[in-house]
């Protein structure tokens, strides 16, 4: 799976692995406390197995992504050139329309005016904002925590809800 990951360069992809891998760790063992130790011990082995693929020819195109994204050097590459500006201008249009937003689906109109093709914005929170300002940021952002909590008390119980949760997370962080 990894290497599926990274043969599509996907940074979000990467990141959903490492997220995943961290909330398996974390709710793994069943003894209370130490939480902390393990959750550092696992970003020391992701890291350090991280450190020794960068240089594996699959995994090229997404440190040279990450690099990209990062800015590392002189170059920035032109997808998160592109994301930020979307993002620049879905944080203007928040700031003009506040409270209600410019309405659903008029995300493509400040694309269009942006980077000249119809495209949402490439982050949910921003998108929402820009689209439906405080009030449906708000409201989706609460239903979502109302959700997280839910599924909290069930892993709590039952490990097996463990997964729900993961997968959650993983589409939470996708959305952004």
């Amino acid at each position: 799976y990894i290497a599926i990951v990274a043969l599509t360069g996907s940074k979000k992809g990467i990141i959903d692995l490492i997220i995943g891998f961290m909330i398996v760790i974390t709710f793994s063992n069943e003894k209370k406390g130490g939480k902390t130790i393990r959750v550092l011990w696992a970003i020391c082995i992701l890291f350090t197995i991280m450190y020794f693929l960068k240089d594996v020819p699959v995994f090229g195109l997404v440190v040279e992504r990450f690099e990209g994204m990062l800015g590392k050097g002189a170059k920035i590459d032109f997808s998160t050139m592109e994301r930020k500006k979307l993002l620049l201008a879905g944080f203007q249009q928040f700031f003009k329309t506040p409270i209600l937003g410019i309405g659903v689906g008029a995300a493509e109109y400040i694309s269009m005016r942006v980077v000249g093709y119809s495209t949402y914005l490439h982050s949910n929170p921003v998108e929402l904002l820009a689209t439906l300002g405080l009030t449906g940021f708000l409201f989706y952002y609460l239903s979502v925590t109302k959700l997280i909590r839910k599924i909290f008390k069930v892993i709590q119980k039952d490990r097996e809800g463990l997964f729900i949760f993961i997968f959650l997370v993983v589409g939470m962080v996708n959305s952004m």
